[in-house]
């Protein structure tokens, strides 16, 4: 009877915690993105595809509850990583935050900026010219 009583319980509650991966298509029908679900939000990885170029992926990064959580990565049209850095996630907010090291690069893999951001806020920041060489930051940060 205990057996019947949990069945009758865990069945609907199956239902209820719907998985599903979304994959979507460029017009040309290349593959442009695959999106995971749980009950409708994102949830879990989540990756964008370029429509042409040698390298396919555009950006990928992780969703919990419908907000990004963790690394996030979008990468030039020749595979070199464009933009990297974190999200924290916290129930309370609406959105998630970036939070840590921020790094954007050139087409050719090298770094052209890095920046320290706390909780959506930016801190310090530096920018690099195209042979690593720091660049000076004017009066106005840019």
């Amino acid at each position: 009877m205990k057996k019947l009583l949990i069945l009758l319980f865990a069945i609907p509650l199956i239902g209820f915690s719907q998985q599903e991966t979304k994959r979507e298509y460029y017009v040309s029908g290349k593959l442009l993105s695959i999106v995971n679900y749980k009950d409708g939000i994102r949830d879990g990885a989540c990756k964008y595809f370029w429509d042409y170029g040698a390298w396919a992926i555009k950006s990928e990064v992780n969703y919990k509850n419908g907000k990004m959580i963790g690394l996030m990565r979008t990468y030039h049209k020749n595979g070199q990583i464009e933009h990297e850095g974190n999200y924290k996630y916290t129930e309370k907010e609406v959105y998630s935050r970036k939070d840590g090291v921020w790094k954007t690069y050139y087409e050719d893999g090298k770094l052209r900026m890095e920046s320290i951001i706390k909780d959506g806020i930016q801190g310090d920041w530096k920018s690099y010219d195209t042979d690593g060489e720091p660049q000076p930051m004017t009066g106005d940060g840019c």
